[in-house]
């Protein structure tokens, strides 16, 4: 019913298709990862690979009707992302990361439906939105305890240099 081997050119858009879900699905993942996140960038790069498959098949298998699996796609992603979401107390983590993963998702379909501009310039408009909180002056406006943004980072506070007094050291004779 489907040819093995399409047109050679149809081939190279495929592979074209494939690097570009790679770098685009690692640059959203590497933030991740940069940050010591569950979900980094193996999983976002997989995450990319697999939707772009699901999209590709979906079009191929259902032409008529590709939103078949494309759907399935968003649902599935969307109980991955469930499993990165933890709830301790007050205190609820992983939904920027779910998020991610949704949105990387949706990169891979976006790639397998030829819209490369939306896939690119998506992606990196989540990344520029996951290094806001990098910055000290949108910590600041939205209020952030400094203390806490250290602790998710899992990292100590830089620390300002105190200048140490010299002292006189007694030397010992032996």
């Amino acid at each position: 019913m489907f040819p093995i081997i399409n047109g050679l050119e149809d081939n190279y858009i495929i592979a074209l298709k494939f690097v570009l879900a790679i770098f685009l699905s690692g640059l959203i993942g590497f933030e991740r990862e940069k940050i010591h996140r569950p979900a980094g960038l193996r999983t976002h790069i997989i995450v990319g690979i697999g939707s772009l498959i699901f999209g590709l098949l979906s079009i191929r298998v259902f032409p008529n009707d590709p939103a078949r699996l494309l759907s399935g796609v968003v649902t599935g992603i969307g109980f991955l992302g469930a499993g990165t979401i933890f709830r301790e107390k007050e205190l609820i983590s992983g939904l920027t990361t779910a998020s991610s993963l949704w949105a990387t998702a949706a990169v891979g379909l976006a790639l397998s439906l030829n819209e490369y501009f939306i896939a690119i310039f998506g992606s990196l408009m989540v990344y520029g939105i996951l290094q806001l909180k990098h910055f000290h002056w949108f910590r600041e406006l939205l209020g952030y305890d400094e203390k806490l943004y250290y602790e998710s980072l899992k990292i100590k506070p830089k620390k300002t240099k105190k200048k140490r007094k010299k002292t006189k050291s007694k030397k010992t004779k032996r």
